[in-house]
């Protein structure tokens, strides 16, 4: 029998969040909810390179601050390709980029299954995703 995360119709939620039981709260939440956790990445570089690779990727929970670097590079991305995410963050909301100002901002500390509910809320309001992207050319 396949393990359960293995399912190609649950939604694949990338997690980017350096703090270690944070993280895991996530990504028990992910699991928890029905939806295939992809990380956490404790780092900006290896959240890009998934979202650069072959990966699917449906949502996405950001923390503001990774490793002392922000996150916005990963947010560029995941609206270059299309992808709904939300902030987890202990920041205030000025600190957000004008053009994220209308991504949703959990406010930590978090309750991490409000925070997975409020994003596949609003995956599965949007019409199917669907089967793995291909990578850009």
């Amino acid at each position: 029998m396949p393990r359960q995360y293995e399912d190609p119709t649950r939604e694949c939620i990338l997690v980017a969040e350096d703090e270690y039981l944070i993280a895991l709260g996530l990504r028990q939440a992910v699991l928890d909810h029905g939806a295939r956790p992809i990380g956490p990445f404790a780092q900006v570089d290896e959240a890009l390179a998934v979202l650069d690779g072959r990966q699917r990727v449906d949502g996405a929970i950001l923390d503001i601050n990774i490793a002392g670097r922000p996150v916005f590079p990963v947010a560029r991305r995941l609206e270059e390709l299309g992808v709904t995410f939300v902030f987890a963050t202990g920041y205030d909301h000025w600190t957000i980029p004008r053009g994220h100002a209308g991504v949703e901002r959990f406010e930590k500390p978090i309750d991490p299954h409000a925070v997975v509910s409020g994003l596949l809320a609003q995956l599965r309001a949007c019409a199917p995703r669907g089967a793995e992207r291909e990578r850009p050319a």
